[in-house]
C-alpha cells in the first residue's frame, strides 16, 4: 500500500488564503463597528449634558426619542471623530481617569486603523499607515511592522488572538467603566445610553 502524500493544490491553498482574509475583515468590521458604536453612545451623551430638556424624555421615551434628540445627535455624528471625542472630554473632565484617557487615546487609534487601512482578501491582515508615533502604535495592540519595511506600514492580524483580544478589551473596558459613569453622573441609567 503506498503512502499517501499531504499535498495541498493551489485551489485548496487559494481558499485558505481567502478564508485567513474573510477572518480578519470580519474581525476588523467587527472591532470597527464596536468604535463607531462607542462614538455613537459619546455622541449621545455630549448631547445630554448640553440640552438637560431632553433627559426625561430620553429615559421615559427611549424607543422613539423626540425629533430634535436625534437631530442633534446626527449633526454631532457628521463631524470628525477626534471633535466628538475632544468635546466628550471636555463635558465629562470630571469623571475621565488617567486609565480613561488612555482607553479614549487608544479607541481613537483604533478606529483610524480600521477607517484608513488597506485590506485584501488574499492576505491574513490590515496594512496601516499610522500617521504619528509608529513604535509606540505597533505596542499598544501588539501589531508588527509590515515585513517589507519600506513603507512605515503596521499589520493588523485578526486571525491572532492576542491582538484581537487587545483590540476589544479597549472597548469592553469602556463599555463597562467611562460611558456607564458619564451617564450616571447625569442621573441617567447606562442602559438607556447603552
Amino acid at each position: 500500500m503506498e503512502k499517501a502524500e499531504l499535498s495541498i493544490s493551489e485551489t485548496e491553498l487559494g481558499t485558505f488564503k481567502h478564508h485567513q482574509g474573510a477572518t480578519n475583515l470580519n474581525r476588523a468590521g467587527e472591532v470597527f463597528m464596536y468604535c463607531v458604536w462607542v462614538q455613537g453612545v459619546m455622541a449621545s451623551l455630549v448631547v445630554l449634558v448640553d440640552n438637560p430638556q431632553y433627559k426625561a424624555d430620553f429615559v421615559e421615551f427611549q424607543k422613539q426619542l423626540s425629533h430634535e434628540f436625534v437631530q442633534n445627535r446626527t449633526d454631532l455624528l457628521k463631524r470628525p471623530f477626534k471633535s466628538i471625542l475632544k468635546d466628550f472630554k471636555e463635558k465629562f473632565a470630571t469623571v475621565i481617569s488617567p486609565d480613561d484617557s488612555m482607553l479614549l487615546e487608544l479607541l481613537s487609534e483604533l478606529r483610524d486603523l480600521f477607517a484608513h487601512c488597506h485590506l485584501s482578501l488574499g492576505r491574513p491582515y490590515l496594512l496601516w499607515g499610522p500617521s504619528r508615533d509608529f513604535k509606540t502604535r505597533i505596542s499598544a495592540f501588539g501589531l508588527k511592522p509590515d515585513p517589507s519595511q519600506r513603507h512605515q506600514l503596521v499589520k493588523w492580524d485578526g486571525t491572532n488572538e492576542s491582538v484581537y483580544l487587545k483590540c476589544f478589551n479597549v472597548i469592553q473596558k469602556l463599555d463597562q467603566g467611562l460611558l456607564s459613569r458619564a451617564a450616571e453622573s447625569l442621573g441617567i441609567g447606562y442602559r438607556f445610553i447603552r
